[in-house]
């Protein structure tokens, strides 16, 4: 089945969502990728990848190389499958040239136009995937070319989470619903059974005649349309709960998903401060060290206590 370039970085910003997602509570989502991406950037690495699909792989990389996603030697494995047979499949389509164009040296020309304007099509998208189209032309097809961009600077921005005192009162309001008004479901229950009867009598059996008089008719109708009101209004009242509780689930839905989201952010901060703070003993590690290897100088021979003093200024301009 063939895949556009566009659906195959799709499929890759999916499964990165997967594995980062379930690094905490499904780890083995992880490990049975790590067991088939190989395999996958060899086979994006053989293709011809466009300027935006190439910058979303080499991208991935390196926001995994970042964050420790996997290890370095998994990290490395993916780069020397991309990157290594993406430099085959480039050298190859350079030397296979048809016999009869090898003297003419046309095909050099034609290798150049078409990545002027593969180069072309790339600085369409930025200036970051133009410098790295400019770096792959300019480099030698045996060698090992590391096109992995810089790490985003920034998270995108989180959504805003729903309205704390919405959420507070829809689920406040849940407690005068109908299906927690016992009284009405017990007068419900408590009907008479001529009421539940009725349409068996008139409906299904078409029996008129059980009734004797109309009188014992009236007040038969009268129950029937005490019972149909109440009725009437529990259903209401039970099509708005429902209608309550969906937009309710949404905004639960939104707050834990934003909640998540959150905690994805906060996380990222804490592994940065937590690379600061690393520094940040290192350098105190080292200008300790430093100090300590000062000379103290209160233990310094004092210098007035040991040199003659200066001569005076007569004894200078004496002959």
């Amino acid at each position: 089945m063939k895949v556009s370039d566009a659906r195959k970085l799709v499929f890759m910003y999916l499964a990165n969502d997967v594995i980062q997602n379930s690094k905490k509570k499904g780890p083995e989502y992880s490990k049975e990728f790590l067991k088939r991406l190989p395999k996958v950037f060899e086979h994006l690495g053989a293709i011809r990848l466009d300027g935006k699909s190439k910058q979303g792989v080499e991208r991935l990389l390196a926001v995994w190389e970042e964050r420790g996603v996997f290890n370095e030697s998994a990290i490395q494995s993916f780069k020397k499958g991309y990157e290594g047979l993406k430099n085959i499949s480039i050298k190859a389509s350079k030397t296979e040239q048809p016999p009869a164009k090898r003297p003419r040296r046309s095909s050099s020309l034609g290798a150049a136009s078409d990545e002027d304007m593969e180069s072309g099509v790339d600085s369409e998208d930025g200036e970051d995937s133009n410098a790295a189209a400019t770096a792959a032309t300019a480099t030698p097809a045996g060698a090992v070319v590391n096109l992995s961009p810089p790490s985003p600077s920034s998270a995108p921005p989180l959504k805003s989470p729903p309205d704390p005192e919405l959420l507070i009162s829809s689920l406040q309001s849940l407690e005068s619903a109908a299906t927690a008004d016992a009284a009405t479901r017990e007068q419900i229950a408590k009907m008479p059974t001529a009421v539940c009867l009725c349409l068996i009598y008139f409906i299904i059996l078409k029996n008129l005649h059980l009734l004797s008089d109309a009188t014992e008719g009236r007040e038969l109708l009268k129950v029937v349309d005490e019972a149909l009101k109440l009725l009437l209004e529990y259903n209401g009242r039970l099509a708005k709960e429902m209608e309550s509780r969906k937009a309710l689930a949404k905004l639960l839905h939104d707050s834990i998903r934003h909640q998540k989201e959150k905690i994805v952010h906060t996380e990222e901060m804490l592994e940065e401060y937590r690379v600061k703070l690393a520094k940040v003993l290192k350098i105190k590690a080292e200008l300790r060290a430093h100090l300590q290897n000062l000379p103290d100088i209160s233990r310094m021979p004092k210098v007035g206590s040991t040199l003659p003093p200066l001569p005076s200024a007569g004894d200078l301009f004496t002959v």
